[in-house]
């Protein structure tokens, strides 16, 4: 389902985990209840979509555009964000982010994440909501205060998982 044009539509209990949909456009579209368990969103548009109760755990998010999007009670446990396109309109009430990781994110317009920082592994290529440096106090005690290279960011998380979130899978690195 690459490059699918989804917008403005409404999907209810679909199963689609494992779908690639490198840049497909949900756009202002409304997902309730679909399994999207290591679905691929690289590049994937999802600006004003709605997202109810979706389990989004170990899917790959990488620069994908998620500006007014709003995800209510959604899981994303074990999913990587990698350079994502925020804004304060972005939204997560109720939702999971256990063993997640970030890399190239700036949060500081998205002060509703900083109650999952404690979910979440990243490094220095991310900025918490505080916009806190890595040298600063503020910075997340778990994050590491360098920028690790691929292989030592998928280590680095790997094991923070196994130790703060045992049983949680995590997408790897090496996926998807």
């Amino acid at each position: 389902m690459q490059f699918v044009d989804l917008s403005a539509s409404e999907m209810t209990f679909v199963d689609l985990d494992q779908t690639k949909l490198t840049f497909g456009k949900l756009n202002a579209s409304i997902i309730s209840g679909c399994s999207m368990n290591s679905a691929d969103l690289l590049h994937a548009t999802l600006a004003a979509a709605k997202l109810f109760r979706c389990d989004l755990s170990t899917a790959h998010l990488s620069k994908a555009i998620l500006e007014g999007t709003r995800f209510q009670q959604c899981q994303f446990d074990g999913a990587l964000w990698d350079a994502p396109k925020f804004n304060s309109e972005t939204g997560f009430p109720d939702c999971t982010m256990k063993g997640a990781a970030v890399l190239n994110c700036d949060f500081r317009d998205l002060p509703q994440l900083a109650p999952f920082l404690s979910d979440l592994f990243g490094d220095a290529s991310s900025v918490p909501p505080d916009g806190s440096a890595p040298e600063d106090p503020g910075w997340p005690a778990h994050w590491s205060r360098r920028t690790l290279s691929p292989e030592a960011f998928d280590r680095a998380w790997r094991d923070w998982t196994r130790a703060s979130h045992p049983g949680v899978r995590r997408l790897s690195l090496k996926s998807p």
